[in-house]
C-alpha cells in the first residue's frame, strides 16, 4: 500500500503536488493496526518517533505519545504535512501563515505551548499542515495517543526556510521488497524553490 502511494506521488511534478493532492492520496491508506503497531514506542520521558521509510518525496512515521507530552511549535517550511490520528486524543494547534518568514516559529529546543486556539482530533481524523504553517501537537487526555506522519518534502534546516537539494533518494526494489539507495539523474529532481 505505501509503495503504491510513493508511486502515485512520485507520477506527479513536485511543483504540482498540493495540500489537497496529498490529502486525496492519504485517504487510501489504511495500515493495518498490526503493521503500525511494531513501529509503536512509548517513551516516558518524551514522545517517540519511529521512521517507517523515506523516499526524496515522501516520509512515513509513527509517533507515540504518553498523556502531557506534546511538541513545541514549529513548521516545516515549505514540506506538506498530514497526519492521521491512529487512536487516542490529538489536541492540535494551528499557526496560519504570516505574511514574513519570522511569523512563523522555528523548530526549537524551547519548549512553549502556543496560547492560540485548539481543536481536538480522535481516531480517523486527519490534520493537514500546509507550507510554511506552523503547528504544534500534544496529548492532554489520560490515555495513550498514537499518530501517523506522512511528509511530502523536507523541512528547513534553518531559520530562513532553507533546504538543500536532493543528493541522493531512496527506490523501491518490487523483487527485493525493500528500498534501494540511487544517485538521482542530475537536475531530475531540482528544487523548485530555488
Amino acid at each position: 500500500m505505501l509503495s503504491n502511494l510513493v508511486r502515485k506521488i512520485e507520477s506527479i511534478l513536485p511543483q504540482e503536488m498540493n495540500i489537497q493532492i496529498l490529502s486525496e492520496l492519504i485517504k487510501e491508506i489504511n495500515l493495518t493496526p498490526d503493521f503500525i503497531n511494531r513501529y509503536v514506542q512509548f517513551d516516558p520521558e518524551n514522545y517517540k518517533r519511529q521512521l517507517i521509510f523515506s523516499t526524496w518525496s515522501l516520509t512515513v512515521y509513527v509517533i507515540s505519545w504518553m498523556p502531557g507530552q506534546e511538541s513545541w511549535a514549529h513548521h516545516h517550511g515549505y514540506a506538506l504535512d498530514a497526519i492521521k490520528v491512529i487512536r487516542g486524543k490529538m489536541t492540535h494547534w494551528h499557526l496560519k501563515m504570516g505574511t514574513q518568514e519570522e511569523d512563523i516559529p522555528f523548530e526549537s529546543f524551547e519548549r512553549k505551548r502556543y496560547e492560540g486556539p485548539s481543536e481536538v482530533f480522535t481516531d480517523g481524523d486527519v490534520v493537514l499542515v500546509d507550507r510554511r504553517c506552523g503547528h504544534q501537537v500534544g496529548n492532554l487526555s489520560t490515555d495513550n495517543l498514537v499518530t501517523l506522519h506522512f511528509r511530502f518534502g523536507h523541512p528547513p534546516e534553518d531559520e530562513y526556510w532553507r533546504t538543500t537539494d536532493d543528493t541522493e533518494m531512496f527506490v523501491w526494489n518490487q523483487t527485493e521488497g525493500c528500498f534501494d539507495l540511487i544517485q538521482p539523474e542530475p537536475q531530475r529532481y531540482r528544487s523548485t524553490l530555488a
